[in-house]
């Protein structure tokens, strides 16, 4: 799970494992990458999780591309309360891929939009985000909500769908 600072991307993650959601000062600072397991079961298979919670300060965006690499799927965040923050996804993105390797198969990644609980008007938003999903052959743009719960479990569910099928576990 990659994206600009103060997207939330720890607060989905949180909101994954956890029913309630803590708040910034809960959850601490992110340092480097935080890894997550969760055990979930699909298709009557038990599959663990190992989710890598990426360091979204602008400083460290270089190391990106080595924590990229063996990645079988990928989460793209951004904060849809800050217009900006769908821009600054392109280059996170571009920066994402250019740690895949060439012989490595295409590593699905989906667009999730965060506190959608906080904008009214979501059509420009998703507009721009469909846009980017055409543009970079991304699987899906996702709205999501940390704070309510929103899509959280179908974020993961349809991330993890996508790689059972195309790795032929379906």
């Amino acid at each position: 799970m990659f994206g600009a600072k103060g997207s939330g991307k720890s607060a989905i993650i949180y909101k994954l494992i956890s029913a309630k959601l803590k708040t910034q000062m809960e959850l601490g600072r992110t340092l480097g990458a935080d890894i997550i397991l969760k055990q979930i079961t699909r298709v009557g298979k038990k599959i663990l999780l190992q989710i890598w919670d990426i360091i979204g300060e602008k400083q460290f965006r270089m190391m990106l591309p080595i924590y990229s690499r063996g990645a079988a799927g990928a989460i793209l965040v951004f904060d849809m309360s800050r217009e900006e923050s769908i821009d600054e996804s392109k280059e996170w993105l571009e920066l994402f891929k250019s740690g895949q390797e060439t012989i490595q198969p295409r590593i699905p990644i989906i667009l999730a939009g965060n506190k959608a609980d906080l904008v009214e008007n979501r059509s420009l938003i998703y507009q721009r985000a469909k846009k980017l999903v055409i543009d970079h052959d991304l699987i899906e743009y996702m709205e999501v909500s940390a704070k309510t719960g929103e899509n959280i479990q179908e974020l993961f569910t349809t991330l993890i769908d996508t790689i059972l099928i195309e790795r032929g576990f379906y």
